[in-house]
Order: structure tokens, then C-alpha cells, then sequence
């Protein structure tokens, strides 16, 4: 049995990328890239989340809520929660410039964890950490952005 005439919310464009259909936002296609929607609960008892988009030349991007400033095509959290044992690192390991991290919401914006963006080398600069919220910012977040 084929999945012709199934709607699962996707149009497969030409050029191989693929879009939310009516939304105008399209997929990522990027290597090691994740979107969730609606309710994303990924917490334990004794652990917090660790999100980890260091690399070897620079480091990654991590946006959790939305994009900078709430803008940009990254669909936007109502609510984003973040607990005090979570670590979020974007760092440069060898080499390079500290990576991007941002966390936003459209109400509550709640960050407790630590987040690292280290640059490496002497051309290396620390990276971007934006922690911020339209209406309300609960944060007594520890951010690292050195070289």
C-alpha cells in the first residue's frame, strides 16, 4: 500500500526541498538540523537537557523558542522552560569562533541553565547568546562567551 492521497501537511517542492504546506516556512534540509512543535518534554528526575552544537572550526547554532528576536522563518514557543541542570553548549573546539545560542518565547521565556559559546585561538572571538522573551524573561542563567 502507497502513501498516494495521504496528507501529512507536506508539499515535496521541485528543487528537493520540502515545505509545511500554507505556512511559506520550508523544512531545513542542513545536516543535524531538528524543528518540534506543540509540546516537546524531554526531562528526567535527576537530569537536565544538554544540547551540545560545539564543533571542530566554530561552533553551531542552537535556537530553542524561535529565532533572534522572536523574527526570522523559526516558528515561535508560547513558552519555553528551561531547568537549572541544562547545559547548552555552541563552542569552537580547535579552532574558530563560539557558535549562536537563543532561546525565546512569545509569553514566558524561563532559562535556570548555563550556556557556553567559546571561541578557540587567538582569531577566535566568543559567540551570540540571546536569552529573551516578548512579554516576561525568568532567567538566572549562567552565559560564557569567551576566546
Amino acid at each position: 500500500m502507497g502513501a498516494q492521497g495521504l496528507n501529512t501537511g507536506l508539499t515535496a517542492n521541485p528543487d528537493g526541498t520540502v515545505q509545511l504546506a500554507d505556512s511559506g516556512l520550508t523544512i531545513p534540509t542542513d545536516a543535524g538540523t531538528a524543528i518540534a512543535s506543540g509540546s516537546l518534554d524531554a526531562s528526567s528526575s535527576t537530569i537536565g537537557g544538554n544540547v551540545n552544537a560545539s564543533g571542530t572550526n566554530g561552533g553551531g547554532t542552537v535556537r530553542i523558542g524561535g529565532d533572534y528576536q522572536g523574527e526570522g522563518n523559526v516558528p515561535n514557543a508560547l513558552r519555553t522552560l528551561v531547568s537549572g541542570d541544562t547545559v547548552i553548549k555552541a563552542d569552537a573546539l580547535l579552532n574558530g569562533d563560539g557558535g549562536q545560542v537563543i532561546l525565546w518565547a512569545d509569553e514566558v521565556t524561563g532559562f535556570d541553565g548555563k550556556i557556553t559559546a567559546r571561541g578557540v585561538s587567538s582569531d577566535g572571538d566568543g559567540g551570540f547568546v540571546e536569552v529573551s522573551g516578548r512579554n516576561q524573561i525568568l532567567s538566572g542563567a549562567i552565559a560564557i562567551l569567551t576566546c
